[in-house]
């Protein structure tokens, strides 16, 4: 049965929020303890290149909202799925069976579902569907890369010039531009990539089970915005394995809680596809 309603997702709303405020509140958050020190700018010709570049930043982002805003969706893939999708996702009230022929996999893959499910989530709490919900998601994802990236950069560099430097080239990327106007997954996967390499810079500084189930969390959400998802799984065992004499310094059965955690977002990671095979 389809079980997408206001009530589901409320209750679904209600336990990420409860199950956030009790992770925060046993671990803390996770970056907290680290203290980034920065040396502020004296010389007065880089503090104006510095605040150049958070307007040319804040110049680039407003226009990507503009955009979504005020001109329709014309993007082919957004038109026949990434849009698409979730109109029929809210419609249908769950997932919908989709028979088609076309060339290459196209639709009949089942891609992973996290970007048109935002956009029906949001219509089922609003009332109504609108294109918006779904052309509204990559310029705020453009805007939390920034931030993120910003404070990754922050932390390896010890310095804002080169960290907001740093942020500028990355957003003028032609393929960033591009993917932060355009309604697709692929600005998710920009900002589910920068929390990822924040995240395991943050474990791999200091290793800690607490900085660990960030790090886990965000490899387990990564499959479901896309199947390239699956490339963050290796590095992020890597780094456990290669921080596990520390883990295990501050409690000696870090195997098995690393593995019970491993496990149990691995299995979530894994939902989409154990649906996929099991209506096959």
């Amino acid at each position: 049965p389809f079980l997408l309603n206001r009530w589901t997702v409320l209750f679904s709303l209600l336990l990420i929020g409860m199950l956030f405020t009790l992770g925060k509140r046993y671990w803390g958050w996770a970056i907290a303890e680290d203290s980034t020190p920065t040396e502020p700018i004296a010389n007065r010709w880089h503090r104006g290149l510095f605040w150049c570049a958070w307007g040319i930043l804040g110049a680039v982002t407003v226009l990507s909202f503009y955009h979504a805003l005020f001109f329709p969706v014309h993007y082919w893939d957004a038109l026949i799925l990434y849009i698409h999708y979730g109109k029929m996702t809210y419609q249908q009230g769950g997932f919908p069976i989709l028979v088609c022929l076309q060339v290459g996999l196209g639709l009949g893959a089942n891609y992973p579902h996290l970007y048109p499910l935002h956009q029906a989530t949001t219509a089922m709490l609003v009332g109504h569907w609108s294109d918006l919900y779904g052309q509204l998601l990559p310029p705020l994802a453009g805007l939390g890369s920034i931030v993120v990236l910003y404070v990754l950069a922050l932390r390896l560099f010890r310095n804002r010039f080169t960290a907001v430097f740093s942020v500028l080239v990355f957003r003028c990327i032609p393929y960033v531009s591009t993917y932060f106007v355009w309604a697709s997954d692929y600005s998710l996967v920009m900002l589910y990539t920068a929390l990822f390499l924040l995240f395991l810079e943050t474990f791999l500084s200091s290793p800690s089970m607490r900085k660990a189930i960030p790090l886990l969390a965000v490899c387990a959400i990564f499959p479901h915005i896309n199947y390239m998802g699956w490339i963050v799984w290796p590095p992020m065992v890597l780094a456990i394995l290669w921080r596990m004499p520390d883990l295990q310094k501050q409690n000696p059965s870090a195997w098995m809680v690393v593995l019970g955690w491993g496990t149990l977002w691995l299995g979530l990671g894994l939902t989409w596809y154990i649906r996929n095979w099991r209506s096959e």
